[in-house]
């Protein structure tokens, strides 16, 4: 895998999401099945039900998908079939015995500008008008997969956040590189105040998850 950090499509709550998230990828696609995905802010480690990963390089785009959302990896098969696309599968060991349906907010993750001012403009959609930002934290979101016979644990992905916006309806997570350019603080007071968004500076790890 690239250390480039891509642009991330986490499928949610929209399924119809998936398709415009699909339209972005050409070429290069690798579709990874069973798993383990888990967010770590500070301190504090969430396991996610994000289980099925498509992956271009070339097309610059990573795409999640929710294991039991409507959005399914064979939605995503098929549009590669429809458009003639190819695609590899890696299928690692299965996950079953870890599964528990979860609700939680959405995550964008913001790798650009536009992509936090589309999620402020999302919330202000839903009647949400203020959210709290943390700056500084340091996190990160891990995608792992089972081997072996004792279930070793490996690493696919390791994508480097810093700091969070929290709307009620969601998280935003700007994305941190150093060798891409990042979303610095000041861009990110410029939109919400440009959105007229009321926001409260927090130093807590303690996410609403």
């Amino acid at each position: 895998m690239t250390d480039k950090i891509l642009d991330i499509w986490a499928i949610q709550n929209n399924p119809e999401e998936l398709y415009t998230a699909l339209k972005n990828i050409k070429t290069d696609v690798v579709i990874f099945k069973n798993v383990i995905c888990k967010f770590k802010v500070g301190s504090k480690t969430v396991k996610m039900q994000y289980d099925s990963l498509i992956y271009s390089e070339e097309s610059d785009t990573i795409i999640l998908l929710m294991r039991g959302g409507e959005a399914k990896i064979e939605d995503a098969e098929k549009y590669f079939e429809d458009n003639n696309i190819e695609y590899d599968i890696v299928n690692f060991m299965d996950l079953s015995e870890d599964y528990a349906p979860t609700k939680t907010k959405e995550f964008w993750f913001a790798r650009e500008s536009y992509v936090v001012e589309d999620a402020v403009k999302d919330s202000i959609t839903k009647g949400n008008l203020s959210c709290y930002y943390n700056p500084d934290i340091m996190g990160h979101i891990y995608f792992d997969y089972y081997y072996g016979k004792n279930n070793k644990q490996g690493n696919l992905i390791s994508i480097p956040l810093k700091g969070y916006i929290e709307f009620e309806d969601k998280f935003i997570l700007p994305t941190h590189s150093r060798k891409q350019k990042n979303i610095y603080v000041d861009d990110i007071i410029n939109i919400l105040k440009h959105n007229r968004i009321k926001y409260k500076y927090v130093k807590t790890e303690s996410l609403n998850i």
